[in-house]
């Protein structure tokens, strides 16, 4: 009698494997027909089936007919016809998620019949080329106007190389492969989560961004506003350091000094800068950003911001910026002197009067517009089209020496931006 049961149990789940075999088998030919809503619904069908053993191999082929609606849509989008955002999107995940569950069936000890090597291979070879449609998703959510839903599926790009189906040289080969396309992504999700004030999600992308040039110095400004807005003041000022040394933009170390002189705690930033300095003694960004916190920064330190100007030229000696400061430091020195009386200029009147009032001009003040002329005119020679840089220091320096026509000829030159 244990025989006969025996071998209707057997019997029976032959019967089983041959109708999940023809499901399988019917569900391909209808994807070759591209009859993909009909595989499945012919394939939810035969999930729903208490009976059904062979998962994998369902799951693996549900993946790919919802593989092959988002891709319909997709080629849509390629030849300029309507498609469908949503359905695109909404298959995208489900193709995912049950090449997911195919792979767990696979690795699952307790699964009977285990399928063989082509069925994983078939996913990851799926799962490998799926991974940049997230980046389409992305892109046709933000032409919609779906822009939080956009950086989501921005970020689920980025982060599709961490699914467990991929082995380490796999994950490797994804991230060099779009090495470009994630560095895009990564700016589009920041860029989006900035509109949208989610400050975390700022900060989660903001790095990968940061590694194209193109990119940095909005990323730096989005990163810089996501920590301030956080009220996380350390962070903030770490990063305006750290964007003040990898870009050429003056507002990051100006922001700075700005947040410190709020704070009244000039000890801080120097100590900031410092710190940087000794890192890398040989990076001139590091000397020019200590240079403009102690010249910016009350109790101003003239002759030390002129020494890291000095040695910032030194590593590079066609830095713009560095002139320009150095020069702006001559002129701030000698204009807060004039204020702070300390030329003992005579103040009443007569030859006698007149004479010494010359002659502390020519001794004691113009040496320092002479100082700082030769700064702007060779700013003036390396960057011509940035007058913006360098036009204003250099109009003071011209008037104060009483080169008059050179200074008139300057404001004749560029009106707009010395008509203060």
């Amino acid at each position: 009698m244990k025989k006969l049961l025996i071998a209707v149990v057997m019997m029976a789940s032959a019967g089983v494997c041959a109708a999940q075999n023809s499901a399988l088998q019917k569900a391909t030919s209808l994807m070759q027909k591209e009859d993909y809503q009909g595989a499945l619904e012919l394939l939810e069908a035969a999930k729903a089936n208490p009976k059904t053993t062979k998962l994998a191999d369902l799951y693996s082929q549900l993946g790919m007919a919802h593989y092959a609606i988002a891709d319909t849509e997709l080629r849509k989008a390629a030849q300029g016809m309507a498609y469908d955002t949503l359905l695109y999107c909404k298959n995208l995940d489900q193709a995912v998620e049950n090449f997911d569950k195919s792979y767990a069936e696979i690795l699952n000890p307790t699964t009977k019949g285990k399928p063989g090597s082509e069925t994983m291979n078939n996913n990851k070879t799926n799962m490998l080329n799926i991974c940049v449609y997230f980046f389409y998703a992305g892109d046709f959510l933000n032409r919609s106007g779906r822009h939080l839903e956009s950086a989501n599926y921005f970020e689920k790009f980025i982060n599709f190389p961490d699914n467990p189906i991929f082995a380490p040289e796999e994950r490797d080969s994804l991230r060099s492969r779009y090495a470009d396309v994630f560095t895009q992504a990564a700016y589009n999700a920041s860029f989006l989560y900035y509109d949208s004030k989610k400050w975390d999600g700022v900060l989660r992308n903001a790095d990968m961004a940061a590694r194209k040039d193109v990119f940095r110095r909005d990323i730096y400004l989005m990163k810089a506003r996501a920590y301030e807005e956080s009220g996380d003041t350390a962070k903030y000022a770490a990063t305006l350091l750290e964007a003040a040394n990898a870009t050429d933009e003056t507002i990051f170390i100006t922001n700075l000094a700005n947040l410190y002189m709020q704070k009244n705690d000039r000890e801080a930033a120097v100590k900031l800068v410092d710190e940087m300095i000794e890192k890398d003694p040989q990076n001139k960004k590091a000397y020019y950003n200590k240079g403009y916190l102690e010249m910016r920064m009350v109790p101003y330190n003239y002759e030390v911001a002129e020494q890291c100007f000095q040695k910032a030229l030194e590593i590079d000696p066609n830095y713009v910026d560095a002139m320009v400061n150095m020069g702006s430091c001559f002129i701030y020195d000698v204009q807060d002197k004039l204020n702070s009386n300390y030329f003992k200029l005579p103040t009443e009147y007569g030859p006698q009067a007149d004479k010494l009032y010359r002659k502390i001009k020519q001794e004691k003040i113009y040496p320092y517009y002479r100082n700082a002329q030769p700064y702007f005119e060779k700013a003036r020679e390396l960057a011509p089209d940035k007058p913006d840089v360098w036009a204003k220091g250099l109009h003071v320096v011209y008037s104060e020496l009483l080169m008059f026509d050179k200074a008139k000829e300057l404001k004749e030159q560029y009106p707009d931006i010395l008509s203060e």
